[in-house]
């Protein structure tokens, strides 16, 4: 693999890591759940869990797109994310007062599901070529 390609990569991973923990963090701030900063004293595995997924997420789909040009996985996680940002906000617009974890809340702590999808995705498109 070419110096070029793997900065790319690197490049990447750090570039969709950021993003998504962000995107992941300023849909947690836009509901209003309980803010992360002060969960952290209370429930540190937890919030720590949440994070690294977030950004975990967001690493592996930047470097599986820019080492591999895969386009599936970073759409897999796409509709995934949107989907729970879309259904919370209704939920939460319609006044609902949420028991449990909304569908965002899912998101976060089954972040290993997202990845599996994706990475599943990504074998099925590359085989494909």
């Amino acid at each position: 693999m070419s110096q070029r390609r793997s900065r790319a990569g690197l490049l990447a991973g750090v570039v969709g890591g950021l993003g998504h923990a962000l995107v992941v963090l300023l849909l947690w701030n836009l509901f209003g759940f309980e803010s992360l900063v002060g969960a952290f004293s209370a429930e540190p595995f937890y919030v720590t869990y949440v994070l690294l997924g977030a950004v975990g997420v967001g690493v592996a789909l930047g470097v599986g797109s820019a080492r591999r040009e895969l386009v599936s996985p970073v759409l897999v996680v796409g509709v995934l994310l949107v989907g729970a940002g879309v259904t919370t906000w209704f939920g939460l617009r319609g006044g609902a007062t949420p028991v449990g974890p909304t569908p965002l809340g899912w998101y976060a702590l089954l972040w290993p599901v997202a990845l599996l999808l994706a990475g599943v995705s990504g074998v099925v498109e590359n085989r494909r070529r």
